[in-house]
């Protein structure tokens, strides 16, 4: 009767036997004997499978990328480093006579003290008297 709704129910192996098309079919894989739903497993175990492969293999191909990127990276950085202190060291060289020359007018009344002082003092110590050598 085509006006009156129909109770719906769960589907049977009877009402999946009237139907037609690619559901019914698969519909009666799953609901039919074991080795149906046993298919139905494997299939999709195979499918995760491949899928969970693909995807261990796209993050080994980016570790690989990592690794090899932070080797090249960790290269440059020690390369960068050595080049750095070569020409850290040449610019101190010329840098520090030109810094000690420019502070000699702040550090003279500073060193004209400690000559003064270290004069007094070795003034009033004397020569230095020669070590006597045991002779044992």
């Amino acid at each position: 009767m085509r006006g009156v709704p129909q109770k719906r129910t769960m589907a049977s192996k009877e009402g999946l036997e009237n139907r037609s098309g690619r559901l019914n079919t698969f519909l009666r894989m799953v609901a039919g004997d074991d080795a149906g739903r046993r298919n139905v497993m494997i299939a999709m175990s195979v499918l995760l499978m491949v899928v969970l492969g693909i995807w261990l293999g796209a993050v080994a191909i980016g570790l690989v990328f990592k690794l090899v990127f932070t080797l090249i990276g960790g290269l440059f950085s020690l390369v960068g480093a050595l080049l750095g202190m070569v020409f850290g060291g040449v610019a101190l060289l010329i840098a520090v006579p030109i810094v000690v020359l420019a502070l000699l007018p702040v550090w003279l009344p500073v060193v004209v003290l400690a000559a003064i002082v270290w004069a007094i003092v070795r003034a009033a110590h004397g020569p230095a008297q020669p070590a006597v050598a045991n002779a044992r």
